[in-house]
């Protein structure tokens, strides 16, 4: 499957199979997806960070099971990072929970260049 980022308005990534990957494993209702993604560049700000383009939808309220890595700012927070996956979703959001025991989303702050995520989670298709 072919992964996409959520929380820029462009993300482009360098061209070629080693620099934007994604891959999967089903068995039966269990999905396993992963991705490496290295970007040239990411621009526009505000929006929800996420990762996207799963090859199969979320069944129920099920919760992911998700361990990724992204290399900008946004994501480098001190506390807990917590991955969320809707009903009938096909990708996963980022949020942090603070200290004080508030969660919040993580939204993207600026335009970014050389930058790379890479990930995996495990969810229910249904």
């Amino acid at each position: 499957f072919t992964p996409t980022t959520n929380g820029w308005s462009t993300a482009t990534p360098y061209s070629g199979s080693n620099y934007n990957a994604g891959w999967y494993v089903k068995v039966g209702n269990i999905v396993h997806v992963g991705w490496k993604i290295y970007y040239n560049t990411l621009s526009g700000s505000g929006n929800h960070i996420g990762i996207g383009g799963f090859p199969f939808s979320s069944g129920g309220n099920q919760t992911s099971i998700a361990a990724a890595r992204f290399d900008v700012p946004e994501t480098a927070v001190t506390y807990d990072l917590i991955f969320y996956m809707g009903s009938s979703a096909t990708g996963v959001w980022l949020y942090t929970k603070n200290s004080g025991g508030s969660i919040s989303a993580i939204n993207s702050s600026g335009n970014r260049s050389n930058a790379w995520t890479m990930g995996t989670v495990t969810y229910y298709s249904g």
